[in-house]
């Protein structure tokens, strides 16, 4: 019975070192987690997120659009059509930003635990806490508006947009040549188009 004794508590001493440690590695997440979400509460601050980042992402498209060659619009009605395009693109993706932002700021958070430890959290929230640090992680997204950003984006967008003609031009040759060769794959392309295009 002694020898049954001795075993039962040599288990029993083994198995509390390892499920406190699976209680304390979960306690750990957790308080990384509680810090990751509350440097993203000073980030972007609950009640300013939507128009944040709807400010930002009208910004990146003001960007994109002024680097838009405009000869191909001399028109003045193909470009009011452009005009009303882009226009109309802020409006359309606040539903978006609405259902997602949220789900990408949690995301932001748990990817803030992967990084960073949970020492590197705490001092990350206490300069968030600070003056400076407040003013840092809230204006951070608002940066993409400075006028030197904004104007080196535009040269990266200009230049993507250059490369981007080449890109498709060898694209189309390539699947031009491929279909001609191989009808039933542009019947299958073409049924996938006009999937795309239907109303839901």
């Amino acid at each position: 019975m002694r020898f049954v004794a001795v075993i039962a508590g040599l288990a029993l001493a083994a198995g509390i070192p390892a499920g406190a440690s699976a209680q304390a590695a979960a306690a750990d997440q957790q308080a990384e987690l509680t810090e990751a979400r509350a440097i993203m509460e000073v980030m972007f601050p609950p009640a300013e997120r939507e128009q944040t980042f709807s400010v930002m992402m009208a910004q990146m498209l003001e960007q994109f659009r002024s680097a838009i060659p405009t000869e191909g619009f001399a028109d003045p009605e193909l470009r009011a059509i452009m005009d009303r395009y882009f226009d109309g693109i802020p409006e359309r993706l606040k539903p978006m930003i609405t259902t997602h932002l949220p789900k990408i700021i949690e995301a932001t958070a748990n990817a803030y635990t992967h990084e960073f430890t949970l020492a590197e959290l705490k001092d990350i929230h206490a300069f968030a806490l600070s003056p400076s640090g407040e003013h840092y992680l809230k204006r951070q997204t608002s940066l993409i508006g400075d006028p030197a950003v904004a104007a080196a984006n535009s040269a990266f967008f200009a230049d993507v947009q250059d490369i981007q003609s080449v890109i498709q031009r060898d694209l189309i040759e390539e699947l031009s040549a491929y279909v001609a060769e191989h009808p039933e794959a542009a019947a299958a392309l073409m049924g996938n188009v006009e999937g795309s295009t239907e109303a839901p």
